[in-house]
C-alpha cells in the first residue's frame, strides 16, 4: 500500500496537518508516520499532530493543530474565536476551550477549561469548531481590558451579527454560572441601554453614539407620548421632552409597505397636533451626513428653548 500517498491525502483534508487519529482511521500504521517524521517530511506540532514540512505554520494552522490535539470537545475560544468571527487570519494568541480535565501538553496554546458549554454556545466558523459569537463576547472579558470588550461588542452589533437583546439573554444565563468575563460584557451592554431598555434597532444605537460627544443634551430614548386623555400616541426613538423635539431614525425595510407609510403619516400628524417638532433621519444621515444631522438637531432644540 502507498502509505505516503495516503498520508498526503489525510494532510490535504486538514490543511497540511496529519493527526494519528486520522491516519489510524484510514488504516495507515503508526510506523509509516514515524518514518516520515524521521525523514523530516513530517514535523511535530503537538503530540499526535504533525504537519508537512512544506506547509507554513500559520496562526490558523496552529489553531487547527491545537483543536485536533485537544480532541473533539475542543473549540476555538476567547481571542482566537473573536479573530475567526471577524474573518481575520491574524491569530497572535492561540486559545481553545475544553470541557475535560486532561489533554496532551500543548506548547504555545492557552487552554481554558470549562464545565459549561451547551450546544448553543458552539459554532463552526470557516471550518473550525468555535464558540458562538455571543459566548465569545462573554469570554473576552476574562482576557481583554474593558475598552477592547466595548469595541468588540460595538463592532458585532453595528455589523448586525448579534443583538443587544441576545447578548443580555446570554448574560442572564452565563451570569448565573459565575463565569469570568461576564461582568465586562454586562458593563458594555449597559452602555447601550436606551433609558432602561435595550434598543430596538442598530440605527438607534448609531444615533446614540453620534450624540454622545456632540455637546447636545442626551434625549430620553424610547419615550412614550400620550394625548390629553392618556391614550398612547407613539413610542418615539428619542425625545427632548422639555423642548418637545422628537428624533426618529428610520430604516427603509420597516417603513417600506403601504400600510407602514400610511401609519407613519397619521402618527406624525398626531404628534405635530400635540405641538411636537418631529425630525426624521435615515441611515445615510447618521453615517454619511453626521455634521448636518447634528446641526439640524441642535437648531431644533435651540429654537424650542
Amino acid at each position: 500500500m502507498d502509505h505516503i500517498h495516503a498520508i498526503h491525502e489525510v494532510a490535504r483534508r486538514f490543511e497540511g496537518l496529519v493527526h494519528r487519529g486520522g491516519t489510524r482511521a484510514e488504516g495507515i500504521p503508526d510506523d509509516a508516520v514515524d518514518r516520515l517524521l524521521r525523514r523530516q517530511i513530517l514535523l511535530v506540532v503537538h503530540p499526535g499532530v504533525h504537519r508537512l514540512a512544506s506547509t507554513p505554520l500559520t496562526g490558523r494552522l496552529q489553531l487547527r493543530a491545537a483543536l485536533l490535539a485537544a480532541g473533539p470537545d475542543a473549540t476555538a475560544s476567547h481571542r482566537s474565536a473573536w479573530a475567526l468571527h471577524r474573518g481575520t487570519s491574524d491569530l497572535d494568541v492561540i486559545e481553545i476551550a475544553v470541557t475535560k480535565d486532561t489533554h496532551p501538553p500543548l506548547r504555545g496554546v492557552i487552554v481554558h477549561r470549562t464545565t459549561w458549554m451547551p450546544p448553543g454556545h458552539r459554532a463552526e466558523v470557516d471550518g473550525l469548531a468555535c464558540t458562538s459569537l455571543e459566548r465569545t463576547l462573554a469570554d473576552l472579558g476574562a482576557v481583554l481590558p474593558q475598552h477592547l470588550v466595548d469595541a468588540a461588542v460595538t463592532r458585532a452589533v453595528i455589523e448586525r451579527r448579534t443583538t443587544i437583546r441576545r447578548l443580555y439573554r446570554l448574560v442572564d444565563e452565563h451570569g448565573r454560572q459565575g463565569r469570568r468575563g461576564i461582568g465586562s460584557l454586562r458593563r458594555s451592554l449597559d452602555r447601550w441601554l436606551m433609558g432602561d431598555k435595550p434598543p430596538d434597532s442598530v440605527l438607534e444605537v448609531i444615533f446614540a453614539r453620534l450624540l454622545e460627544h456632540s455637546g447636545i443634551a442626551m434625549p430620553t430614548f424610547q419615550h412614550e407620548i400620550r394625548d390629553g386623555a392618556g391614550r398612547l400616541v407613539a413610542r418615539v426613538d428619542a425625545a427632548w421632552v422639555r423642548h418637545k423635539v422628537i428624533a426618529e431614525v428610520d430604516g427603509f425595510v420597516a417603513h417600506a409597505s403601504h400600510e407602514a407609510f400610511e401609519h407613519d403619516r397619521r402618527r406624525q400628524n398626531e404628534l405635530v397636533a400635540l405641538e411636537w417638532t418631529v425630525l426624521r433621519f435615515t441611515r445615510k444621515d447618521l453615517l454619511q451626513r453626521r455634521g448636518e444631522t447634528l446641526r439640524t438637531i441642535a437648531a431644533a432644540v435651540a429654537r424650542a428653548a
